[in-house]
């Protein structure tokens, strides 16, 4: 009988939760369909636990808001979670485009972008998994063969391909890593003077516009050192930018 009651109160738990998560949503798109932005947004905030809904929810009315800096912050964490996500990519490049802050042509037409871009078509869980079930399978054959006393010839057009393979996933899960956790990317939040060294006092290189995409390579105290998607480099307080991850 005690049993059956707690699983009775467990179920009315996750009912509860259930039923209250929906109503939250439904707030909260309900504000937005009229254009009540600020209260959607809000409301999705508050989100203690946020998902890919919650992330695209916000992009979404953060663009309609106008605010670039923090739509494209939320696209990119949407993106992180689920990067396959039709029209996504397209969203991302309307924000640019609308901030200004679209990396010039020839900036992208080179084979190092080329990699970046498919290794951020995929999460690193993926990628990890992917290579590990290649590695598996290339062990696999080989184990076989070896308990087989080499009786069978080794089958290299089976083997090759595979090896071929797992380096391909290896290096495209190497990047993303790198990316994710060598390199972590931001978000400019607001227009910001770019300087040549950690403080105040070091000359001015640059004014770097909100909505640039940038990768932290360095930090000293409140000041972070990048590289901005063209290439260019320097120092800027870490208050005006956040972390996607």
């Amino acid at each position: 009988m005690r049993l059956f009651a707690g699983v009775f109160v467990l179920l009315l738990a996750v009912f509860a939760v259930v039923v209250a998560q929906t109503s939250f949503y439904e707030v909260s798109r309900e504000s937005y369909l009229s254009n009540d932005y600020a209260k959607s947004i809000n409301l999705l905030e508050s989100e203690p636990a946020p998902n890919f809904s919650t992330y695209i929810n916000l992009a979404n009315a953060y663009y309609m808001q106008g605010n670039n800096a923090a739509a494209l912050l939320n696209y990119r964490r949407a993106q992180m979670l689920q990067p396959r996500y039709a029209g996504i990519n397209e969203q991302i490049t309307l924000v640019k485009a609308r901030a200004n802050t679209l990396p010039r042509q020839s900036d992208q037409d080179n084979l190092g972008k080329s990699i970046l871009a498919i290794a951020n078509s995929f999460t690193v869980n993926e990628l990890g998994l992917a290579s590990l079930v290649l590695w598996l399978a290339i062990w696999g054959i080989l184990i076989r063969h070896k308990l087989k006393n080499a009786q069978i010839n080794l089958p290299y057009q089976a083997i090759i391909p595979l090896i071929m393979a797992f380096l391909a996933i290896g290096l495209l899960f190497s990047v993303r890593l790198y990316t994710t956790l060598g390199q972590p990317a931001a978000i400019v939040l607001q227009s910001s003077i770019v300087r040549s060294g950690p403080s105040a006092d070091y000359p001015t290189l640059f004014v770097i516009d909100d909505a640039s995409e940038i990768a932290i390579t360095g930090q000293q105290e409140q000041w972070i050192q990048f590289q901005a998607e063209d290439g260019r480099i320097g120092w800027m307080q870490d208050a005006a930018i956040e972390k996607i991850n």
